[in-house]
């Protein structure tokens, strides 16, 4: 891994840092590694220099706390308008018949995937606005990784950040850094545009987190 460097592209980093953390550092436990790879991805993306402590992390971070927005099981604190048939009946507790193995969930999980088009059904759904009330916003997300299945923030009508599957049903952690956006009402908006293979989306546990006082 010494040549190793992260890609320009943002979204297929995102993905190599699903793929270290989950096969690579989960089998080579090595704290100075593991700072030298956080290291180039903070390098390569400046603006998790602040929550460098999330980056190749999958628990909380240490001085960290969490407060639940939706886990799309035991209710959350969003309220979602659907459109299209593809979000119509978003939530499942396993795959449906059809879909590809889903890892990563913790009970149900909101996906795409229709009951009967599969792959073929579209729509979206959008939430009631959200005040932001931490630094950290971060959610579990898998299938295609085409921005026509994304899960994208609105600051107003301007998309200010998006995510999507790494081409798998393994659900990875996204984090983003929301600290200029503390304050404001923003919304969340899932979509789902293609019929292609994989053209879906699945979502769970959305979380905001704060620096522990």
């Amino acid at each position: 891994m010494s040549r190793f460097r992260p890609s320009a592209d943002r979204a297929r980093r995102e993905c190599e840092q699903w793929f270290l953390r989950e096969f690579y550092l989960s089998a080579n436990r090595d704290a100075s590694e593991e700072s030298r790879l956080r290291e180039l991805f903070v390098e390569a993306d400046p603006s998790l220099r602040s929550i460098d402590a999330f980056v190749l992390s999958s628990g909380s971070p240490p001085g960290w706390q969490s407060a639940l927005i939706d886990d799309f099981e035991n209710g959350g604190m969003l309220t979602w308008n659907a459109k299209g048939d593809g979000l119509k009946e978003p939530l499942t507790e396993s795959e449906r018949p059809g879909q590809a193995f889903v890892a990563g969930q913790t009970g149900a999980f909101l996906t795409s995937f229709g009951s009967e088009r599969e792959d073929e059904a579209v729509g979206s759904l959008v939430s009631e606005p959200l005040v932001i009330e931490g630094d950290v916003m971060t959610f579990m997300v898998g299938g295609g990784p085409a921005v026509k299945t994304s899960i994208e923030l609105l600051d107003g009508d301007t998309v200010v950040a998006s995510a999507s599957g790494c081409a798998s049903g393994m659900m990875r952690r996204v984090v983003w850094n929301v600290e200029r956006l503390r304050g404001k009402a923003v919304r969340l908006r899932i979509r789902d545009s293609s019929t292609e293979p994989l053209g879906h989306i699945s979502l769970d546990t959305i979380e905001i987190w704060r620096r522990s006082k």
